[in-house]
C-alpha cells in the first residue's frame, strides 16, 4: 500500500493551473507533530494486522517542504520506531517543487527517500509555472535540483500538458532532456480541478492529447528513446508482450494500491480524490485504517474495473493498457467517478495510430458473474450500460 499523506496544502508556488489550489486559508491545514504520530501510529497498526507486502508514503502537497526540517526529522523517527517494532521498513518518497531546498533540505532527504529519487514539476515554457514572492520559478528550481545532485538526490518530472503546450513537443522534450533529468518524465494532461477548472483556455481536448502524444512519440523514437518517458515506455513495452509497471492512472487497481490522507485525517482513494474532496471513506482519528479500508464507499472504486467492463469498455482491445483511466478524470468531467476516462479518445487515438493491429495486445475477458457492484454511495446496484 501506498499511503499519499499531504500534511499540509499551503505552497509557496503560484502555478496558473494547480488542481490543489486552495481559495481559502482555513483550508491549507497543517499537520502538528502529535498528528504526525497518531497517524503513523494508525500506519503501524495497519501493518500489523494486514500485513502487506509493502508500505509507502508518498509526501505531497501542497508543497511538502513547506512543513520544515524538524517535521521530516520526526517522520524518520517514527518510521525507524516502527521498523524495530514490526521489522518493516516503510518507503518514504515525496512530491515537490523543489523551490525551497537548502543543504540543509537536502542532506535530509537524502535520509528520508527510500529510492533517493524525488518527484517534481517544470515548464520550460514561460508564465505557467509560478512563485508567490515574484522569483523565477525556474531560477529557484535549477538551483534546488544543484543543490540535491550535489547529495545525489535524482529528479524524476511531471510535465503537465496543456493548451501552450500543443504543436510544441519537440520543444519541451529537448527543454526537459536539457535539464539533465535522472529521474525520467512523466507526460499528464492539464486535469481539470482547482485553479485549471476556471482556466478554460489552458484545457486541452482527449484528441488534442493524443495528437501530442503522437508527436511526442516521434521526438522520443527521433532521439533513440534515451530518457524513460511515459506512458510511452509502458505503452511501448506492453505491446510488444512485456511485463510491465504501469502508472496508477492506467492500472485499474489504483484504490487496492493507494490511500490518501490530508492533515486533518480525512481518508480519500489517492492524492487527486483529496484535492477534490471526492467521496472520503472515513476519519484516521476516529477510525483503524483496517475499518476504512473495508467501509462499503470504498467498494465503489474497488469494483470500478467490473461496472466498465460490463459497460463503456466491454470489448475494448485497448482495456490492458488504460483500465478504465483514472476515475477522478471522470468525475472531473461527469460527475461520475465510475465511468471511464474523459481521455479515451484520445489515447484510443494514439494507440491505434502507434501500435494498431501490429501490436500484442492483450484482449480484457469477457464479464462474467462477478460480486455485487457497488454505486458511488456505496449502495448495491446493478451494473451500468454503456453511456
Amino acid at each position: 500500500m501506498l499511503f499519499i499523506i499531504k500534511p499540509t496544502a499551503a505552497c509557496n508556488g503560484a502555478c496558473i493551473y494547480c488542481s490543489a489550489y486552495k481559495h481559502h486559508p482555513d483550508e491549507l491545514g497543517k499537520m502538528s507533530l502529535e498528528e504526525l504520530e497518531v497517524i503513523l501510529s494508525k500506519i503501524e497498526e495497519y501493518i500489523v494486522e494486514m500485513s502487506p507486502d509493502r508500505t509507502s508514503i508518498l509526501w505531497h502537497g501542497g508543497e511538502p517542504l513547506v512543513m520544515g526540517i524538524p517535521f521530516y526529522e520526526k517522520v524518520l523517527e517514527l518510521c525507524e520506531g516502527i521498523k524495530e517494532r514490526t521489522g518493516v521498513s516503510i518507503g518514504n518518497m515525496m512530491q515537490s517543487n523543489i523551490t525551497m531546498v537548502t543543504p540543509e533540505f537536502a542532506k535530509l532527504l537524502k535520509r528520508l527517500l527510500s529510492k533517493g529519487r524525488l518527484g517534481t514539476s517544470y515548464d520550460p515554457i514561460k508564465n505557467i509555472r509560478l512563485l508567490k514572492d515574484g522569483h523565477s520559478y525556474e531560477d529557484e528550481w535549477k538551483k534546488g535540483q544543484a543543490i540535491l545532485a550535489e547529495e545525489g538526490v535524482m529528479v524524476g518530472v511531471v510535465y503537465v500538458v496543456h493548451r501552450e503546450s500543443l504543436g510544441k513537443a519537440h520543444e519541451i522534450y529537448h527543454g526537459l532532456k536539457a535539464l539533465g533529468l535522472d529521474g525520467g518524465m512523466r507526460f499528464n494532461p492539464l486535469y481539470s480541478a482547482g485553479l485549471a477548472r476556471d482556466n478554460r483556455d489552458l484545457h486541452i481536448k482527449p484528441k488534442e492529447w493524443g495528437r501530442f502524444l503522437l508527436d511526442l512519440w516521434k521526438v522520443w523514437n527521433e532521439d533513440d528513446r534515451t530518457l524513460r518517458v511515459d506512458p510511452l515506455r509502458s505503452w511501448s513495452n506492453m505491446a510488444g508482450g512485456g511485463e510491465v509497471k504501469i502508472t496508477c492512472a492506467f492500472s485499474g487497481r489504483c484504490t487496492y494500491n493507494f490511500t490518501g490522507i490530508k492533515s486533518d485525517g480525512t481518508v480519500y482513494s489517492c492524492g487527486r480524490s483529496m484535492d477534490e474532496g471526492l467521496m472520503p471513506f472515513g476519519n484516521i482519528f476516529q477510525s483503524s485504517l483496517p475499518e476504512l479500508l473495508r467501509s462499503e464507499r470504498r467498494r465503489a472504486y474497488l469494483n470500478r474495473k467490473e461496472w466498465l467492463l460490463q459497460g463503456e469498455c466491454a470489448g475494448c482491445r485497448w482495456w490492458s493498457f488504460c483500465h478504465g483511466g483514472c476515475p477522478n478524470d471522470a468525475y472531473v468531467e461527469y460527475k461520475d467517478p465510475l465511468r471511464k476516462t474523459y481521455w479515451c479518445e484520445g489515447r484510443k487515438l494514439f494507440l491505434d495510430e502507434t501500435f494498431g493491429q501490429g501490436g500484442k495486445v492483450v484482449l480484457p475477458p469477457e464479464p462474467g458473474d462477478t460480486e455485487d457492484l457497488f454505486d458511488e454511495s456505496g449502495k448495491k446496484s446493478k451494473a451500468k450500460s454503456g453511456a
